[in-house]
């Protein structure tokens, strides 16, 4: 097998792994992000925007071409097919520098029902960090991230991260979740 050959099976073993694998839970169970402060119109603890619902909460920026637009078109799919005021979304904005009006208006783009938490970086970074999200910057401008949804149970708990191609296995469960609260 050639080097290029080579390379190529083990992009698509990853990309198959990821798109047929079960979601990621973190290892001691439910992590609690009591701790975690984000700013919308003032610092707020984030579990008070979140808690007491189901929680979909992904992390990206305004400027991303091509992994933002398709996962907040998803989630506004997947909201509209679930259609329940117990379903709580946010945009966590890993840019510190962006305009929040400019933010929320990109959001709003998507579904105007979808919150939106930006920080500053330190505050970017810890809930990141408790997250497990990854995200650099790759220019002045842009940023490198990961494309997973964490689902935040309803006390306020990451229970666990859908990566962008587990969505219909996303919407299966919250739906579950959601017949349960009902």
């Amino acid at each position: 097998m050639t080097k290029i050959a080579f390379i190529v099976f083990v992009i698509f073993s990853m990309i198959y792994n990821i798109a047929h694998s079960s979601p990621i839970k973190p290892a001691d169970g439910p992590k609690n992000i009591a701790d975690l402060m984000i700013n919308q119109e003032h610092t707020v603890p984030m579990v008070s925007e979140l808690n007491g619902k189901v929680n979909l909460v992904y992390f990206g920026f305004a400027g991303c071409g091509k992994t933002c637009p398709l996962a907040l078109s998803e989630l506004n799919n997947l909201y509209h097919q679930i259609d329940s005021n117990q379903l709580v979304v946010m945009f966590v904005n890993i840019d510190p520098l962006s305009d929040h009006k400019d933010l929320q208006q990109y959001v709003a783009q998507f579904n105007s029902k979808f919150k939106v938490a930006y920080g500053t970086k330190q505050q970017i970074d810890k809930i990141g960090d408790r997250f497990y999200a990854l995200f650099w910057p790759d220019s002045a401008t842009t940023y490198q991230h990961t494309d997973y949804i964490a689902l935040v149970n309803e006390k306020g708990q990451l229970e666990s991260l859908y990566h962008l191609s587990q969505i219909s296995e996303l919407a299966v469960e919250v739906k579950k979740r959601l017949l349960k609260t009902e």
